[in-house]
């Protein structure tokens, strides 16, 4: 899984690199206002919520998932997920790259680009009625994570996943995602600040990205991920200067200014109100749970 133009995050995954499937059990608990920030990505996605609520956002329409429920984000749509009670939501979280799973190109043009130019956004599906198939395959994978069978699984499960999405929109004529242009633009305006993120950046930069003017640019994003663009960039800078506590020696001051903040007290204080305890708290008992 990538994020556009902004380097590889940590992959929580149990595949091997040669093995086209993501998979592993995930929550929202250590997450910033416990929520998954927007991205997108060239790998399909099924998320399978096994305990708990959880709200999921794709391309700004909410689907509420319950126990038992589950949903497939297709490729290319920003998406993200957020919980009212996060301590409770538990899913399994999916990633699949159609294209490396099927090595003919018979199988691509048959079956790989039917399915994904005719599933639109997302398709919901549950553990009993609708794609109770799906939520089983999903299910059963993540049981083997970790183990010396999953790769061998995992390239078996996947070709029968993409099996029951061709089923699936098989008799749905092929759509055209409405306002196409405008997620294209806002693409381009999420990896902008995943490139600038560490330089000043102001709205109508933001906004410049896309070919918009900032008020239309922060229409865009609230309509789609329901945040203004400046909050988006502060949850981005955020993000990455928690990695740099946790994951490096720096100092709290150097990694401020790594991640684009100006101000060490107005960094400490946005930090707090995002996880809950302060940088040099988080780094002296990384276990917190944040």
């Amino acid at each position: 899984m990538k994020e556009p133009n902004g380097g590889t995050p940590a992959r929580e995954c149990c595949a091997e690199e040669n093995v086209p499937v993501c998979v592993h059990y995930s929550g929202l608990a250590a997450c910033p206002a416990n929520k998954k920030s927007p991205h997108w990505h060239d790998e399909i996605e099924l998320v399978a919520v096994s305990d708990g609520e959880l709200d999921f956002f794709v391309d700004g329409e909410l689907h509420r998932l319950t126990k038992g429920k589950g949903i497939f984000v297709n490729s290319g749509h920003v998406h993200y997920s957020l919980s009212e009670d996060p301590d409770k939501c538990k899913y399994i979280l999916m990633h699949i790259n159609p294209f490396t799973v099927c090595h003919t190109a018979e199988l691509v043009e048959n079956y790989i680009l039917p399915t994904i130019e005719s599933a639109g956004a997302r398709i919901l599906f549950d553990s009993v009625t609708n794609g109770g198939t799906l939520f089983a395959l999903v299910s059963e994978l993540a049981q083997f994570a970790g183990t010396d069978e999953f790769a061998i699984r995992a390239a078996g499960s996947a070709l029968y996943i993409l099996a029951e999405l061709y089923a699936h929109t098989k008799s749905t004529p092929r759509v055209r995602v409405a306002g196409a242009s405008v997620l294209c633009a806002l693409r381009r305006m999420l990896s902008f600040v995943h490139e600038h993120y560490n330089k000043k950046v102001t709205l109508e930069d933001i906004a410049r990205a896309g070919s918009m003017c900032p008020s239309s640019c922060t229409r865009v994003f609230k309509r789609y991920l329901h945040r203004t663009p400046v909050n988006y960039l502060i949850e981005y800078r955020l993000k990455k200067a928690k990695e740099l506590v946790t994951d490096s020696e720096m100092k709290i001051r150097d990694i401020c200014l790594e991640t684009g903040f100006r101000g060490v007290s107005y960094f400490i204080e946005m930090f707090r109100k995002s996880y809950g305890v302060s940088p040099l708290s988080l780094r002296k008992s990384p276990t917190t749970g944040v």
